[in-house]
Protein backbone atom coordinates (compact mmCIF):
# COMPACT_ATOMS: atom_id res chain seq x y z
CA UNK A 1 0.00 0.00 0.00
CA UNK A 2 1.47 3.73 -0.40
CA UNK A 3 2.18 6.19 1.89
CA UNK A 4 -1.28 7.90 2.47
CA UNK A 5 0.78 11.59 2.37
CA UNK A 6 1.88 11.01 -1.18
CA UNK A 7 -1.58 10.14 -2.88
CA UNK A 8 -3.97 12.69 -4.33
CA UNK A 9 -6.73 13.52 -1.47
CA UNK A 10 -9.30 12.61 -3.79
CA UNK A 11 -8.27 9.25 -3.76
CA UNK A 12 -7.55 8.71 0.27
CA UNK A 13 -10.36 7.01 1.97
CA UNK A 14 -12.33 9.20 4.68
CA UNK A 15 -10.38 7.47 7.73
CA UNK A 16 -7.00 8.30 5.81
CA UNK A 17 -8.12 11.46 5.47
CA UNK A 18 -8.72 12.57 9.08
CA UNK A 19 -5.23 10.83 10.08
CA UNK A 20 -4.10 13.14 7.28
CA UNK A 21 -5.71 16.16 8.44
CA UNK A 22 -4.78 14.57 12.08
CA UNK A 23 -0.96 14.67 11.20
CA UNK A 24 -0.86 18.11 9.82
CA UNK A 25 -2.78 19.87 12.79
CA UNK A 26 0.07 18.44 14.96
CA UNK A 27 2.67 19.16 12.99
CA UNK A 28 1.09 22.88 12.45
CA UNK A 29 0.74 22.79 16.63
CA UNK A 30 4.62 21.69 16.85
CA UNK A 31 5.91 24.47 14.60
CA UNK A 32 3.15 26.94 16.56
CA UNK A 33 4.72 25.59 20.06
CA UNK A 34 8.23 26.17 18.51
CA UNK A 35 8.16 29.60 18.05
CA UNK A 36 6.15 30.72 21.49
CA UNK A 37 9.20 31.47 23.27
CA UNK A 38 9.00 32.63 26.74
CA UNK A 39 9.51 36.32 25.97
CA UNK A 40 6.62 35.46 23.53
CA UNK A 41 4.85 34.54 26.31
CA UNK A 42 5.69 37.36 28.73
CA UNK A 43 4.20 39.62 25.33
CA UNK A 44 1.27 37.79 25.74
CA UNK A 45 0.78 38.18 28.92
CA UNK A 46 1.53 41.82 28.98
CA UNK A 47 -1.07 42.49 26.26
CA UNK A 48 -3.58 40.63 28.28
CA UNK A 49 -2.79 43.01 31.49
CA UNK A 50 -3.08 45.68 29.31
CA UNK A 51 -6.37 44.90 28.13
CA UNK A 52 -7.78 44.15 31.17
CA UNK A 53 -6.42 47.72 32.24
CA UNK A 54 -8.12 49.08 29.48
CA UNK A 55 -11.29 47.39 30.55
CA UNK A 56 -11.49 48.30 34.61
CA UNK A 57 -10.64 52.13 33.31
CA UNK A 58 -13.69 52.08 30.88
CA UNK A 59 -15.63 49.98 33.39
CA UNK A 60 -14.30 53.13 36.44
CA UNK A 61 -14.92 55.67 33.55
CA UNK A 62 -18.98 54.78 33.54
CA UNK A 63 -18.98 54.50 36.98
CA UNK A 64 -17.78 57.58 37.73
CA UNK A 65 -20.30 59.16 35.46
CA UNK A 66 -22.69 57.44 36.48
CA UNK A 67 -21.99 58.68 39.93
CA UNK A 68 -21.40 62.55 38.75
CA UNK A 69 -25.05 62.13 37.27
CA UNK A 70 -27.11 61.25 40.39
CA UNK A 71 -25.05 63.47 42.62
CA UNK A 72 -25.45 66.41 40.13
CA UNK A 73 -29.16 65.50 39.71
CA UNK A 74 -29.95 65.71 43.58
CA UNK A 75 -27.24 68.93 43.91
CA UNK A 76 -29.91 70.75 41.53
CA UNK A 77 -32.92 69.93 43.43
CA UNK A 78 -31.09 71.08 46.44
CA UNK A 79 -30.59 73.99 44.63
CA UNK A 80 -34.10 74.02 43.16
CA UNK A 81 -35.36 74.01 46.86
CA UNK A 82 -33.24 76.71 47.87
CA UNK A 83 -34.21 79.57 45.36
CA UNK A 84 -37.90 78.48 45.28
CA UNK A 85 -37.64 79.25 49.11
CA UNK A 86 -35.83 82.12 48.46
CA UNK A 87 -38.28 83.23 45.86
CA UNK A 88 -40.83 82.40 48.40
CA UNK A 89 -39.75 84.26 51.48
CA UNK A 90 -38.75 87.66 48.69
CA UNK A 91 -42.44 87.18 47.97
CA UNK A 92 -43.54 86.77 51.28
CA UNK A 93 -41.62 90.04 52.01
CA UNK A 94 -42.69 92.10 49.56
CA UNK A 95 -46.58 91.50 49.80
CA UNK A 96 -46.06 91.78 53.86
CA UNK A 97 -44.24 95.15 53.42
CA UNK A 98 -46.64 96.54 50.44
CA UNK A 99 -49.91 95.51 52.49
CA UNK A 100 -48.45 97.04 55.73
CA UNK A 101 -47.09 99.67 54.62
CA UNK A 102 -44.42 99.56 56.29
CA UNK A 103 -41.83 102.79 55.55
CA UNK A 104 -38.84 102.19 53.36
CA UNK A 105 -36.32 102.28 56.63
CA UNK A 106 -34.06 100.07 57.32
CA UNK A 107 -31.46 98.60 59.87
CA UNK A 108 -28.24 97.11 59.12
CA UNK A 109 -25.92 95.66 61.90
CA UNK A 110 -23.11 93.91 62.08
CA UNK A 111 -21.39 92.69 65.29
CA UNK A 112 -19.08 89.69 65.62
CA UNK A 113 -22.16 87.58 66.10
CA UNK A 114 -23.05 87.99 62.88
CA UNK A 115 -25.25 90.25 60.27
CA UNK A 116 -28.24 91.75 60.72
CA UNK A 117 -30.36 93.28 58.31
CA UNK A 118 -33.76 94.68 59.04
CA UNK A 119 -35.77 96.00 55.83
CA UNK A 120 -38.98 96.04 54.20
CA UNK A 121 -36.41 95.33 51.07
CA UNK A 122 -35.35 91.77 52.58
CA UNK A 123 -37.34 89.84 50.09
CA UNK A 124 -35.21 91.75 46.90
CA UNK A 125 -32.03 90.89 48.78
CA UNK A 126 -33.10 87.38 49.36
CA UNK A 127 -34.36 86.91 45.47
CA UNK A 128 -30.94 88.54 44.19
CA UNK A 129 -29.49 86.17 46.18
CA UNK A 130 -31.23 83.39 44.69
CA UNK A 131 -30.74 84.66 41.41
CA UNK A 132 -27.06 84.78 41.85
CA UNK A 133 -26.76 81.20 43.65
CA UNK A 134 -28.41 79.20 40.39
CA UNK A 135 -26.73 81.36 38.16
CA UNK A 136 -23.20 80.70 39.96
CA UNK A 137 -24.64 76.74 40.17
CA UNK A 138 -25.19 76.35 36.34
CA UNK A 139 -22.09 77.97 35.83
CA UNK A 140 -19.25 76.53 37.94
CA UNK A 141 -20.97 73.51 39.11
CA UNK A 142 -23.77 72.09 36.63
CA UNK A 143 -21.51 71.80 33.76
CA UNK A 144 -19.82 68.83 32.68
CA UNK A 145 -16.26 68.68 31.43
CA UNK A 146 -15.20 65.70 29.54
CA UNK A 147 -11.68 64.66 30.96
CA UNK A 148 -9.02 63.29 28.71
CA UNK A 149 -7.31 60.25 30.58
CA UNK A 150 -4.09 59.12 29.41
CA UNK A 151 -3.12 55.36 30.17
CA UNK A 152 0.10 53.54 29.86
CA UNK A 153 -1.36 51.99 26.46
CA UNK A 154 -2.28 55.08 25.04
CA UNK A 155 1.88 55.89 25.01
Amino acid sequence: MKDAALQPITQLSAQQKIDAYQKLVSTLNAKLDATHTPLQQKYDAYLAMQYDEQVALMQHRVAVFKWQEFASNVMLWVVVAVVLSGLVFSAAQLIDGLRFGKDMQGNLEISAQGLKITSSIVGLLVLALSIAFVLIFVDQIYSIDVVQLSTSAGK
